[in-house]
């Protein structure tokens, strides 16, 4: 006599075939998962080896002064698997000299590099794409402690260099802008709202009274026969300074700006002028800078401890250069921007890298990496 098995034999077989293609499916799903990514993982490593190496020709062009300052250098080598294409490829620009600011567009070159100052926080800028001139990542900081050298010379990339004593650089005017950071931290030029430490709240910005220097600074030009120098006046009259002669660069100055009034940027705390010939101590920097050289560079450093007037400390100040010439003088940082690329086939992966060259002569030269 045959004997009916339960239909639930049936139906538990089918679970069970189901369980096992699930758990197939998703194993199936999960290895494509990780391949992918091991994928993805190989393309963008090739990607940056790409961009290390195309910054490094940088480098190497940079040295040899082989370069066209902010100039792309494009496809500067080409690696193929198979055909012609190139699997994987490499460019670089080097930002070598003071650039103009394609926001502003006023013709003046600026240092640092727009885009490029470290005021603001690494990954807050971009070269490429350019802020207002206020905006701190178009400002450097000094803090007690440190020294800054910024050259005042063109170089054309072949050695061949150009000073404001040469007509080629057409040569108008320099002024160094220094100001005080926002105290809630904000980059953008108003604070969002609120204010940047007060320095000083003397009446009269010119007294020598609670009103010390703050900054020390000096021009140095190298001639045949040596070194020569300028360094601040500190003309003084009856316990104020005299405006028109002293170029000291004081609390009272940084916090009052008064020469916004008659200039086209403010901020400015320094400059070699000639324009304003009542100005005689700005004109005294202008004829000094002008004079022929074979090396000509500035060089400043904070010399007094930076608290505003409610004691609390100023951890830093601000700092531009702003050039008026036809020429743009060497920054003191260059940045060399490598660019790689990987043909993964269905997509091209990019890496960008970042290296950052000293360029004055007076120190040791330095890389340092950003990516």
């Amino acid at each position: 006599m045959n004997k009916t098995r339960p239909a639930y034999s049936l139906i538990f077989a089918f679970v069970i075939m189901t369980l096992i293609m699930v758990i197939a499916s998703t194993s199936i799903q999960d290895t494509r998962n990780k391949i992918r990514l091991f994928q993805d993982l190989e393309a963008n490593s090739q990607a940056r080896l790409a961009a290390e190496s195309a910054a490094e020709l940088g480098i190497v062009d940079l040295k040899n002064s082989s370069f066209e300052s902010g100039v792309e250098q494009e496809e500067v080598f080409c690696l193929t698997n198979s055909g012609t294409d190139c699997e994987s490829d490499g460019n670089y620009t080097v930002y070598a000299e003071a650039t103009e600011n394609t926001y502003e567009a006023d013709g003046y070159y600026y240092l640092p590099i727009p885009g490029t100052g470290d005021a603001a926080s690494t990954g807050e800028c971009s070269i490429s794409e350019h802020l207002d001139a206020d905006h701190s990542c178009n400002w450097n900081k000094i803090a007690p402690g440190d020294s800054v050298t910024i050259p005042l010379y063109h170089d054309d990339g072949t050695g061949v260099l150009s000073f404001p004593s040469d007509s080629s650089m057409g040569f108008n005017a320099w002024y160094l802008r220094v100001r005080t950071p926002c105290e809630n931290g904000s980059l953008e030029a108003l604070c969002d709202g609120t204010d940047r430490y007060e320095i000083n709240d003397e009446s009269n910005y010119l007294t020598t009274s609670n009103n010390p220097a703050v900054i020390l600074w000096e021009f140095i030009g190298e001639t045949g026969s040596g070194s020569v120098n300028i360094l601040p006046d500190d003309a003084i009259g009856s316990a104020t300074r005299n405006f028109t002669e002293n170029t000291e660069i004081y609390e009272g100055i940084i916090q009052e700006d008064p020469f916004s009034s008659v200039l086209p940027i403010d901020n400015v705390v320094l400059m070699a002028y000639d324009a304003a010939s009542s100005f005689t101590g700005f004109v005294s920097i202008h004829d000094f800078v002008t004079t022929s050289y074979t090396d000509l560079y500035f060089s400043m450093n904070i010399i007094q401890a930076l608290s505003d007037t409610s004691g609390s400390t100023i951890p830093y100040l601000e700092y531009q250069v702003v050039t008026d010439s036809s020429l743009a003088p060497v920054a003191p940082t260059a940045e060399i921007i490598g660019e790689g690329y990987y043909d993964a086939g269905e997509f091209t992966y990019y890496f960008p890298y970042v290296v950052s060259s000293n360029n004055t002569d007076t120190v040791t030269t330095l890389f340092t990496l950003s990516n």
